[in-house]
């Protein structure tokens, strides 16, 4: 058994072909990284991302089987209207619906499925809005924490840009000696 990531791939690749060998079963996790659109451009750029595509090369990457693994497929088909317009002589795509380069769907398991079986937390996303005010006042607090050396924790730091930024109602104008919590750290 062979771990690698995407980016040493290469490595595990040369030393199979060196020993004449191949991967029994190639497992791809987060195989979307693999699928790609982007425009067909110099060799230099083809190589720099050639790291996260010889996996799908059975001369660079000799397998017997390839399984790959996403939570998140990327599907670039003619429904994508982007991609419908595209010069594809001029652009590489790589969808995951190309079965010619991931093969077909072994398994599928919805998100929501997922989550009543009890296989995946749900989530919620918690977006806090923060104005200007507040960010320019919680930078300025740190930058005179950085300048002053003053012997506060990064803790006691982080936990009063914590509140600069995000409890209070409306930040003064001034230097950060007008807040009013500031003088318990003597600035």
């Amino acid at each position: 058994m062979i771990f690698s990531t995407y980016q040493s791939a290469h490595h595990t690749a040369d030393a199979l072909q060196r020993e004449r060998q191949y991967a029994q079963v190639l497992i791809l996790d987060e195989a979307h990284r693999t699928a790609q659109l982007r425009p067909a451009r110099s060799k230099r750029q083809t190589e720099r991302l050639r790291c996260f595509t010889m996996c799908h090369d059975q001369n660079a990457f000799p397998a017997r089987y390839r399984l790959y693994q996403t939570a998140t497929p990327r599907i670039y088909d003619a429904s994508n209207a982007r991609v419908a317009r595209i010069d594809r002589t001029k652009w590489v795509v790589a969808s995951m619906s190309d079965q010619s380069i991931f093969g077909p769907v072994a398994f599928r398991l919805p998100y929501k499925e997922a989550v009543e079986h009890e296989l995946l937390a749900d989530y919620r996303i918690i977006a806090i809005g923060v104005d200007v005010r507040a960010w320019t006042a919680a930078n300025r607090i740190v930058e005179h924490f950085e300048r002053s050396q003053s012997g506060i924790t990064t803790r006691e730091a982080l936990s009063w840009l914590v509140y600069g930024v995000v409890l209070l109602p409306g930040v003064p104008s001034g230097t950060p000696t007008s807040f009013p919590w500031v003088g318990r750290w003597r600035f």
